[in-house]
């Protein structure tokens, strides 16, 4: 993925702004007053997901109990209430990324629990 339109190889942005030939930027060009209102339009950001690519971070199990023990103390997670429990296990899936298969065993909880927490 890039982080400008113009640099993505196989998009057809540039032919619109370089009037290229090859392409017919007559049709979507017509749906915009001028160039401008089509680079601007094409620079907006937005929370559209299509093809974005977010992988899950690796951690060895050594390294995922360290970084969870900076966080929470681990052996009093099955001593809390279910929800301060749900919410701590929460917090921690969004800080970690990491699978619910590997918290359910570095955590000692069941990977249900996991699938569960949202």
């Amino acid at each position: 993925m890039v982080k400008r339109i113009e640099d993505y190889r196989w998009s057809s942005y540039n032919a619109y702004i370089k009037n290229d030939i090859l392409i017919d930027t007559a049709y979507a060009l017509d749906y915009f007053r001028d160039m401008k209102a089509f680079m601007e339009y094409m620079s907006e950001t937005n929370d559209d997901k299509c093809l974005e690519y977010n992988p899950k971070k690796r951690y060895t199990d050594e390294d995922l109990q360290r970084k969870i023990a900076s966080m929470v103390d681990i052996s009093t997670l099955n001593s809390l209430d279910i929800d301060t429990r749900d919410k701590t296990l929460k917090k921690i899936k969004e800080r970690t990324g990491a699978s619910n298969r590997q918290l359910s065993r570095v955590l000692k909880i069941g990977r249900s629990i996991l699938d569960r927490i949202k």
